[in-house]
């Protein structure tokens, strides 16, 4: 063994002591000790080896050299694997992310929490890091800058991050005089919520050679398969796979690598049982292959109603009583909940939120700052809640043609009670009920607590039900059907949160709710302008679950939601 071995290993332990706060001496001491050893002319493996005595090393103690004689011995030392092994992961990870270091890592790992990159990265967005202590915003913006060479290591993209590479690609292609068209198919098109690839079918303009000529555009940060039919690129560590087709062929490929997998199988099967067969260079009866000028065609010819890419999962496509016709838009939301303002862990100002929300023609929105035992978030004591509930009122009383709701997200405690007494909660037009703590608890303790607060009369909305951040955090243990039927029963809301992170309830969940008699809330959950953006991803979801307008609150006029939201508390 080298010297340098063992000065890698005795950093690593120093290191490690520094993630994990321990004394500043310790770390110091290990730290000088590997550079004493750097610096030696003579090798310690070969002196221990041979029986001698190991000369007198600067900075190296009886603690230490026993520490060196094992890792000469075995490659490492117990105190090392001990505190790798005790070591929560998102330390490490947090110290490879530029601008944290140790120091803050562990503040915000204690403070904060946070368990994975995920979760750090939702609390900079929730501004949770600007409210520590040492930190402010220029510091969490740095770190949520910088997060993002750390997810380039990740195998699957949540659906925003992909979409922000599929626009750099279209804007790219745009450009290309030899393609004449194309479309982005595979998982993304189907608006899942977590993308592993992008898949392009693309339409040349009278040339040949176009894969070639789009690997040579220097566009992709790399090529790594080229062919003429086919080529595989990465663009900000995604891969991207690109696949040329002639003009006739170009819906039935489209259709093909939209996938998915499951709903293929199912539709090549009817196509086998009417005499037909489908694959991406056409729909074939027999030797004879059919023209196809659309993707509704190809439903068409098979007999069946035209399934949008959305709904393409091979789950519920297939029936006849859904309406694939009029699955809810954009267009449809006429307002919004469960925002945050600068009362708790939001950047905006109410006012500031009325006069965004008026300039994207929304006729109301719903305020539902943390309660007060979110006190990382900057929960509102009492007194600030009835600040808050006069500011809107007056807010209200200055406009006849935009409506601001009173609410507040109260954390659902651990037995399953609100976090404010019923005498307050009766001022407020809704309560969101929310889990944002003790999350390891079994599947019936937490069934039995989030039904609880669903039985609560003043809870109107259940905030995001299963408490997952995707990528980062699975979602609690809880029996989502018997919470479907108990918010079903007690006339409570599911919210949809809308959050790129969350898109939660799932969409899997939204037949059965509907089924039940329920219907849901599109909620951006939204910290800053930015977030109000995010109600486009909870409508991909929702139409992933086959939600027509009628299934969604927010899609009524003010009264109408007023009726629905009258406090019964």
């Amino acid at each position: 063994m080298e010297n340098a071995s063992i000065v890698e290993i005795l950093e690593e332990y120093a290191k490690y002591l520094e993630i994990n706060n321990e004394d500043f001496f310790r770390v110091r001491a290990y730290n000088s000790a590997a550079r004493s050893v750097l610096g030696l002319d003579f090798n310690i493996a070969e002196i221990l080896k041979s029986g001698e005595e190991l000369p007198k090393i600067k900075g190296v103690g009886k603690n230490i050299q026993g520490h060196i004689e094992e890792i000469v011995n075995s490659g490492t030392f117990h105190e090392l694997e001990e505190i790798k092994s005790n070591t929560p992961q998102i330390l490490i990870v947090m110290n490879k992310i530029p601008g944290v270091g140790a120091k803050k890592a562990f503040k915000i790992y204690k403070e904060l929490g946070v368990n994975s990159l995920g979760e750090l990265e939702y609390a900079c967005i929730e501004n949770r890091l600007a409210m520590l202590e040492g930190f402010g915003k220029k510091t969490q913006d740095k770190i949520l800058k910088n997060i993002e060479y750390v997810k380039l290591s990740m195998q699957r993209r949540l659906l925003a991050d992909a979409e922000e590479a599929a626009e750099k690609i279209r804007s790219f292609l745009d450009t290309l005089h030899y393609v004449e068209k194309y479309e982005i198919a595979g998982s993304y098109r189907r608006k899942l919520e977590t993308v592993k690839d992008l898949d392009l079918v693309i339409v040349a303009k009278g040339e040949s050679n176009v894969l070639d000529k789009i690997s040579k555009e220097n566009f992709f940060d790399e090529i790594r398969e080229g062919g003429e039919k086919k080529i595989t690129a990465a663009l900000d560590g995604l891969p991207v796979d690109l696949r040329c087709f002639e003009k006739d062929d170009f819906y039935t490929a489209l259709h093909h690598f939209t996938g998915s997998k499951a709903h293929h199988e199912r539709l090549r099967g009817i196509a086998k049982s009417k005499n037909f067969k489908i694959n991406e260079y056409g729909i074939f009866q027999g030797d004879k292959k059919l023209k196809v000028s659309s993707e509704e065609e190809i439903y068409e010819i098979l007999g069946l109603h035209y399934v949008p890419p959305e709904l393409r999962e091979g789950i519920f496509e297939f029936r006849e009583d859904l309406d694939f016709e009029n699955l809810v838009t954009e267009e449809d939301i006429k307002g919004i909940f469960h925002i945050h303002t600068n009362y708790s862990d939001g950047a905006m100002a109410l006012q500031d939120i009325v006069d965004y929300c008026r300039s994207r023609n929304f006729k109301y929105a719903g305020i539902s700052d943390h309660s007060r035992s979110a006190f990382y978030a900057g929960g509102l004591r009492e007194e600030e809640l009835f600040g808050q509930i006069e500011k809107i009122d007056a807010v209200n009383a200055e406009n006849s043609d935009f409506f601001v709701f009173k609410g507040i997200e109260s954390d659902i405690l651990p037995d399953g009670s609100l976090d404010y007494s019923k005498d307050v909660l009766q001022k407020l037009d809704f309560v969101i009920a929310s889990v944002h703590s003790h999350f390891n608890m079994s599947m019936s303790e937490m069934t039995d607590r989030i039904i609880k607060a669903v039985n609560n009369p003043c809870t109107k909305i259940l905030g995001h039900p299963t408490g997952r951040l995707l990528l980062s955090r699975d979602g609690y243990q809880v029996d989502m059907y018997e919470v479907i039927k108990e918010c079903c029963r007690n006339n409570v809301i599911i919210e949809l949160n809308c959050n790129p992170y969350r898109l939660d309830i799932d969409w899997r969940y939204l037949q059965t709710l509907i089924k039940e008699g329920g219907r849901v809330i599109l909620c951006p959950d939204a910290h800053s302008k930015n977030g109000f953006e995010h109600i486009k991803y909870g409508v991909f979801a929702a139409r992933k679950g086959g939600l027509t307008p009628a299934h969604v609150l927010n899609t009524l006029d003010t009264d109408g939601i007023a009726g629905i939201l009258k406090n019964n508390c």
